[in-house]
């Protein structure tokens, strides 16, 4: 899936998701998308990669950009504070 596939937030998901993640507006297209499935959907980067139709590497090496989310250092799984 290229970004131009990827799901778009509705107005409520993007006002909740511009309270969660604190560099919302600076997020890239995937960020964006990994934090829409994050909350829409799964905390689980594999699922997540899998909604998204990318790799699970792509989502885990995309997750340090975004300030907001937790990273469960044993599991992955993805938290928000």
């Amino acid at each position: 899936m290229n970004a131009s596939e990827f799901p778009v937030p509705t107005e409520p998901e993007t006002k909740q998701l511009s309270m969660l993640i604190d560099n919302w507006e600076s997020c890239t297209e995937l960020q964006r998308a990994i934090c829409l499935v994050f909350l829409r959907d799964s905390n689980r980067p594999r699922r997540i990669a899998k909604v998204l139709t990318i790799e699970t590497e792509q989502v885990l090496e995309a997750l340090p950009g975004i300030e907001g989310i937790i990273v469960d250092a044993e599991t992955s799984h993805l938290y928000f504070p």
